[in-house]
């Protein structure tokens, strides 16, 4: 188990801790280990409030407030302290609630995300972080907001700079920070603009913030993880930690005879083949029983070796790497790419490489589910309201009609959310045995184990191209790790024109948990290879790399892109590959992408009410891309209405169908639904004849001419209000990397999307520089660490799986490309397409070395610049 303070604390040092400070509580009487006193009474100021509660000396402050006084503003997702969802005031100064005892802060006033303003009444940070919309999923957001609120309280001068150093302990996995700085400098009393104004033409609603902002920003915003039900057990899955192991032993008799544990179930004497395995779960009254609980299990595991190096895996399981000349006569169109490089002026073969990313979103899988309602609930952190209906069915032993999914607000998905998961079917597995409400969510390092990764790949290239650069063809292998599951193939969503080529694609399968769909799945791997090989045929031929790529590009939207970017980031100042020799090098780098714009199905229920509001109702779920406000700001259009008269509904399996948020089709497939279910409202209205009414007073006395119950539709997808077209992109990158400590920093991104009719111009712009923010992640931190023998993860926490933080971002500018055609189009996916591929380029123009393997870490750049020298 990764040692915390919190397990330290759960342990006998607990009573040793801080016993001065409560009376003796109850001994655990029914087992021989002593845990310490038993719950004492504590009375805290909290908001200006004094609250009673018990608490026990090992008690942290994070969970004093979240399960006994129902303030879940502050998030638990990290448990050590390096991540700031937790983060509280502490007489004025911020403290991290989950490396805090609650006891010791009797006396002490506490504040937090919620003593600092409702969603009517927000505070003054809170109201510059929604003008900024500087919030995407939410859920590091409360922790966010009273950082700054910190900084603020500390006084000085407080510039971007300053609020990056501020907020540095903060980790937002969506990557808004860019927002939080703009809202900081608000909330200091300048007036930075909200976004980029210039791309107002293109959106429907391009000055006010996403409509459920003030909840998120406030804290009132109830995620899955968030749910408390009277009587609610505890429960989580324990995994395998090494790549093959059998479980020896486990002091099971022990744990059930433990104050609290409910029910459990391990596997001993079961073998295991990958790490994240589950081995079994334990049931508890209390997170404190069922931390109690894990500990005292004692599991004793016998590992055994396992092969971990991706060469190695390959030679195993394919031959060796990369395929031999006599191989590949095999693949399909061999003897064109073939014939193609035989009439190349240059040909070059080279090999890249792309790591293991977790998903790591903040609020981990998992979900509480109650049988006692009727029906039946079952709040998931899910990407897909309708695909857990199955396995809350299933686990519950009951009939569709019987259950109810909701999922209001999601922590983040990033792709690994589809379905219930083996979290949801436990609880409701459980709910079912004991008949009450059982909640079933992951630690942080259950979390990285086995919850999903972008799986890492090994990529042989050979490609030629003719003396003015146009690419002739070649050949492609792509090899992808992907522990016991598969799918690691690479893909590229820019459409260059490549020639002839010849590609084929293996999976690599290992002793870790399988992959799941991340964020354009296959595409950021692929196109990083790609783009890398382009920038190394242009360094050849001596030609700029802009210039091969026009020669190659089959989209006239991001031809002119091109331009448009050069111009924004500078590429006049870009110098040739290896001409600088100073310690501090800059270096400028260009990537593409697209993603597809197919059609498809949605529901959506509009029902007007007397009291001049319109209500929607959708099944879709807000992962943080502005789900609602989308809705909401289509619908407004369509009737023409205020926004503020739309009343949005989301993430319950009652409401009309949707599809789930993956693949970036919530948008594309809900907005045409809409303004089909606008038009059959206005068609349905006494008197308009599909007409809207010619103002909000007319509007008002129309409604409320209609019954109480007032009037409802029900749209579908109708591809009358379709936009054609994909969804183009190009970024461009400028980075600056110091040649004696091989540290890289991103400069500047010029960030070219086109999207299509953009309904909400924050959110948009939001999305853009999120995909940015997790592509720079990519490029230069994030990877999982594995024990090259024993095969279990050595970063499965938040400490040390780098994941990019407010002093690692640039000055990133999302331009919004207005095109015609003007339907709703994919945003999500192909914003995190062209970045790692962009900063491996920028980063190689800068030192005239290749790095060909990411992350693009200090040691590599240094190898890369001695190999070189």
């Amino acid at each position: 188990m990764t040692f915390s303070r919190r397990n330290f604390l759960a342990g006998t040092a607990a009573a040793a801790a801080v016993p001065p400070l409560l009376r003796p509580g109850a001994e655990a009487a029914r087992t021989a280990r002593i845990l310490g006193p038993g719950p004492s009474a504590l009375e805290l100021l909290v908001n200006g409030q004094k609250r009673a509660l018990e608490a026990e000396p090992r008690t942290t402050l994070l969970e004093a407030l979240r399960w006994k006084l129902g303030l879940t503003g502050a998030k638990d997702v990290c448990d050590r302290g390096s991540c700031g969802a937790c983060t509280v005031l502490v007489d004025g100064a911020p403290r991290l609630a989950c490396m805090t005892l609650a006891v010791e802060m009797a006396g002490r006033a506490i504040t937090t995300v919620e003593g600092l303003g409702t969603p009517d009444a927000p505070g003054a940070v809170q109201s510059a972080f929604i003008a900024h919309d500087a919030v995407q999923c939410g859920y590091c957001i409360p922790g966010l907001v009273v950082s700054a609120q910190a900084a603020l309280n500390q006084g000085g001068e407080l510039g971007p700079v300053q609020w990056r150093q501020a907020l540095a302990g903060n980790v937002c996995r969506c990557g808004t920070y860019n927002k939080v700085i703009e809202a900081g400098l608000r909330a200091g009393g300048k007036a930075p603009a909200a976004g980029r104004p210039e791309n107002a033409p293109a959106c429907l609603e391009s000055a006010r913030a996403r409509v459920d902002a003030p909840e998120k920003i406030c804290g009132t915003a109830a995620y899955g993880a968030d749910i408390r039900r009277e009587g609610m057990l505890f429960a989580m899955h324990v995994l395998c930690p090494f790549g093959q192991a059998k479980l020896l032993a486990a002091d099971v008799e022990t744990v059930r005879r433990l104050p609290g544990v409910v029910d459990l179930e391990i596997d001993v004497g079961q073998d295991f083949r990958y790490s994240g395995a589950p081995a079994g779960w334990v049931c508890a009254e209390s997170p404190a029983a069922l931390r109690d609980a894990l500990q005292a299990l004692n599991l004793q595991w016998e590992p055994s070796p396992v092969e971990t190096d991706p060469y190695k895996l390959h030679e195993q399981q394919h031959g060796a790497f990369p395929p031999a000349e006599e191989q590949r006569k095999s693949w399909r169109n061999a003897d064109q790419a073939e014939e193609a490089l035989r009439g190349a002026a240059v040909v070059l073969e080279r090999t890249y490489a792309t790591q293991v990313q977790t998903h790591t979103p903040l609020e981990p899988h998992g979900a509480m589910v109650d049988p006692t309602t009727t029906p039946a609930e079952g709040w998931f952190s899910t990407q897909g309201t309708f695909t857990c209906v199955e396995t809350l069915t299933r686990g519950l032993k009951r009939d569709a009609k019987d259950v109810v999914v909701r999922c209001d607000y999601v922590g983040g998905g990033f792709g690994s959310k589809f379905g219930g998961g083996r979290e949801g079917l436990k609880a409701a597995e459980l709910a079912a045995k004991h008949g009450r409400p059982v909640r079933v969510f992951n630690s942080r390092e259950v979390e990285q184990l086995d919850a999903g990764n972008r799986p890492g790949s090994l990529q042989w290239m050979k490609f030629g191209a003719d003396k003015d650069g146009r690419i002739l063809g070649g050949f492609w292998y792509v090899a992808g790790t992907v522990g016991v599951g598969g799918g690691g193939g690479a893909s590229v969503a820019a459409r260059y024109e490549l020639g002839a080529v010849a590609r084929t694609q293996v999976d690599l399968r290992g002793h870790h948990g399988a992959p799941r769909a991340f964020r354009a799945p296959g595409r950021p791997q692929g196109q990083y290879a790609l783009e890398s090989m382009l920038d190394e045929l242009a360094d050849a031929l001596k030609i700029d790399p802009l210039d091969l790529r026009r020669k190659n590009e089959t989209s006239e939207v991001r031809r002119r892109m091109y331009d448009v970017g050069a111009k924004e980031i500078g590429w006049e100042r870009r110098q040739a590959a290896g001409a600088q020799k100073g310690r501090l090098r800059r270096g400028f780098g260009v990537a593409c992408g697209d993603w597809g714009n197919d059609q498809g199905s949605c529901g959506i229920r509009l029902t007007a009410l007397p009291d001049g509001r319109v209500h929607l109702f959708s099944g879709t779920q807000d992962i943080g891309t502005g789900q609602r406000s989308v809705l909401a700001d289509v619908a407004a259009d369509a009737l023409g209405l205020d926004r503020s008269h739309i009343v949005v509904h989301l993430a319950d399996s009652r409401y009309p169908e949707g599809p789930a948020s993956g693949g970036s089709t919530t948008a594309r497939f809900s907005a045409p639904a809409v303004r089909d279910a606008a038009a059959r409202l206005l068609a349905a209205l006494p008197g308009q004849d599909g007409r809207k009414p010619e103002n909000p007073a007319a509007w008002d006395a129309l409604l409320r001419r209609l019954p109480a119950d007032g009037i409802s539709v029900e749209g579908s997808f109708n591809d009358k209000y379709w936009g054609q077209g994909g969804s183009d992109a190009v970024q461009f990158v400028e980075v600056q990397v110091d040649a004696e400590t091989g540290v890289v920093r991103v400069q500047k991104v010029v960030a070219l999307q086109a999207c299509g009719l953009v309904a909400n111009r924050l959110t948009a712009e939001n999305q853009v520089i999120g995909g940015v923010i997790q592509g720079i992640s990519y490029a230069l931190f994030e990877e999982r660490a594995t024990d090259p023998q024993l095969g279990n993860m050595l970063n499965a926490d938040l400490e040390h799986y780098k994941i990019a933080g407010t002093a690692d971002i640039p000055d990133i500018v999302p331009i919004l490309w207005p095109q015609e055609n003007g339907g709703v189009r994919s945003l999500g996916e192909p914003t995190t397409i062209p970045t790692a591929g962009a900063v491996a380029n920028a980063v190689s123009n800068a030192l005239g070395a290749r790095v060909r393997a990411l992350p693009i870490t200090p040691d590599k750049v240094l190898a890369a610049l001695e190999e070189r020298a």
